[in-house]
């Protein structure tokens, strides 16, 4: 059983515990599996930008599924990203864990991948 109370205690830190580290951490949480070897290398590439060609170990999804990765590219940043649950995305940001209906995450991410790991 999920300790929702700890989950959205979490605090963000840039370079100790961002938005990868709190996709390991769900992911770990809602499949009891480790995705830490595969995110670290693809959200710790070049210049602190995602390097797509590290997904490999990833599926590319046409449609969320549960506990998927979903990936928030963006032109100007590094990547953002959150994990799939319940048909929304959990994430951490500078405020802290949210959870957002996918509809509403369209509106700052207009661009969502979805990613299982296999």
């Amino acid at each position: 059983m999920i300790d929702w109370v700890k989950v959205f205690n979490r605090t963000y830190n840039r370079q100790t515990y961002n938005c990868a580290h709190f996709v390991v951490d769900m992911y770990r949480e809602l499949t009891g599996g480790s995705i830490e070897d595969s995110l670290k290398s693809f959200m710790c590439g070049y210049a602190g930008k995602a390097v797509p060609s590290k997904l490999k170990q990833f599926k590319r999804l046409q449609k969320p599924e549960e506990a998927c990765i979903i990936l928030m590219p963006s032109p100007n940043n590094s990547p953002h990203v959150g994990i799939c649950h319940k048909g929304g995305c959990l994430h951490i940001t500078e405020i802290g864990v949210k959870y957002e209906e996918l509809s509403v995450l369209k509106i700052n991410h207009p661009v969502l991948k979805f990613y299982k790991y296999e």
